[in-house]
C-alpha cells in the first residue's frame, strides 16, 4: 500500500530500522532474516543476567497499573483525538480471514510495544518513547509483520506451538535485545497488559493507537510509521476489528504460557548461572591464560 517512505532512509537519523538502505527493495522473506539477524547481534548475555540479578526497580515497574486497566463502561474520547479521528484516510480494507488473523497479531506486537513503554514511562511519554515503541515492533523496525511461523531460521528460533505465541516471541525477543530493561518478567508484565487492554475492547485500543499515533507524529523520523501503519490500524480497528474477537484474543493470551526456551537465547541457563554467582563462572587467571594460549598461537610480527 505504501512505497517512497525509506527511499532514502540511509541518510535519515533513523535508529530503528534493521533493514538499512534495502528497506525499499528486501523480500518479505529477507526482511524476517535481517531482523532476526539484527536481534542477534543486539543480544547481550550480560546485560540480561545484570538486569536478572538487579531487579529492584524493574520489580517496581511490574507493579504498576495502567489506568486504563480501571475503566468500566465506554470511554468518552476528548476533543483532541475525536479531531485526530478526524484526520484519518477514509479507506475500505478487504482482507481475506487469514489476512484478518494476521492483523489482529500485528495489532499485538503493537500493543506490546505501547505497553512497555507505558510501564516504562508511567504512562508519561518521554522523548525516547519514540523510539522504544518502533524498536520493540517487528512491523515498524524491520516492516515485518505477521504471521511469524514458521520461523525462517531454525537454528535461531525454536518450534512455537502456535501464531499467537510466536507474535510474542518477536515482541519478547526485541524487548530483551534493545531496551533499557531487558527482563522476561517485565515481558511477561507487558503481555498482560496487552491481554486487558484487549479485553477492554476496541474504543480503548483505539485511544492507544491513537497515543502512539501522537507519539510518532511528533518524530522528525519516526512518523513514517504513523503513515504506514498507524494511519490504517486506527481507521480498521474502528470499522473492522470486533469487540467479541479482541475479547476472545484477551483470554488466549491470558491461558497462555510463554516458555523461556521458545525465545532462542538459553534463559534459564542464565538464570541459574546468575543465582550461582561469580565462583562458578571461569576466574581472571583462566581467562589471561586462554589469552596468553592464543597469543602464542598468533605469528610474529616485525
Amino acid at each position: 500500500m505504501h512505497s517512497g517512505y525509506f527511499r532514502h532512509v540511509q541518510y535519515t537519523e533513523n535508529e530503528v530500522n534493521d533493514l538499512g538502505a534495502d528497506a525499499e527493495t528486501c523480500s518479505a522473506g529477507e526482511r524476517r532474516l535481517q531482523r532476526l539477524k539484527r536481534e542477534e547481534e543486539k543480544w547481550d548475555e550480560e546485560h540480561y543476567m545484570a538486569d536478572f540479578a538487579d531487579d529492584e526497580y524493574i520489580q517496581e515497574l511490574m507493579l504498576w497499573k495502567h489506568p486504563y486497566s480501571l475503566i468500566e463502561g465506554d470511554i468518552i474520547y476528548t476533543e483532541e483525538e475525536n479531531l485526530a479521528m478526524l484526520r484519518l484516510p477514509r479507506k475500505e480494507y478487504l482482507p481475506t480471514p487469514e489476512q484478518t488473523l494476521h492483523i489482529y497479531h500485528t495489532l499485538l506486537t503493537i500493543l506490546f510495544a505501547y505497553a512497555y513503554d507505558s510501564r516504562t514511562t508511567q504512562h508519561d511519554p518521554t522523548p525516547e518513547s519514540g523510539w522504544t515503541i518502533c524498536i520493540l515492533t517487528p512491523a515498524f523496525s524491520a516492516l515485518d509483520p505477521a504471521p511469524y511461523r514458521p520461523s525462517p531460521s531454525p537454528s535461531i528460533l525454536p518450534h512455537v506451538p502456535s501464531d499467537l505465541a510466536a507474535a510474542f516471541v518477536a515482541s519478547y525477543r526485541r524487548s530483551l535485545a534493545f531496551p533499557l530493561y531487558r527482563s522476561f518478567a517485565l515481558a511477561e508484565a507487558c503481555r498482560a497488559d496487552v491481554a486487558t487492554l484487549l479485553a477492554k475492547g476496541k474504543r480503548v485500543v483505539l485511544r492507544c493507537l491513537l497515543e502512539i499515533k501522537h507519539i510518532l507524529d511528533h518524530h522528525d523520523v519516526y512518523y513514517v510509521y504513523s503513515k504506514i501503519w498507524m494511519d490504517d490500524f486506527c481507521v480498521w480497528i474502528q470499522s473492522h476489528a470486533s469487540d467479541d474477537i479482541l475479547r476472545q484474543l484477551a483470554a488466549e493470551i491470558t491461558s497462555l504460557k510463554m516458555a523461556k526456551d521458545w525465545i532462542g537465547w538459553d534463559l534459564e541457563e542464565l538464570e541459574a548461572l546468575t543465582h550461582t554467582g561469580p565462583e562458578s563462572r571461569p576466574s581472571d587467571s583462566d581467562d589471561e591464560s586462554s589469552e596468553e594460549e592464543v597469543e602464542g598461537m598468533l605469528p610474529a610480527v616485525n
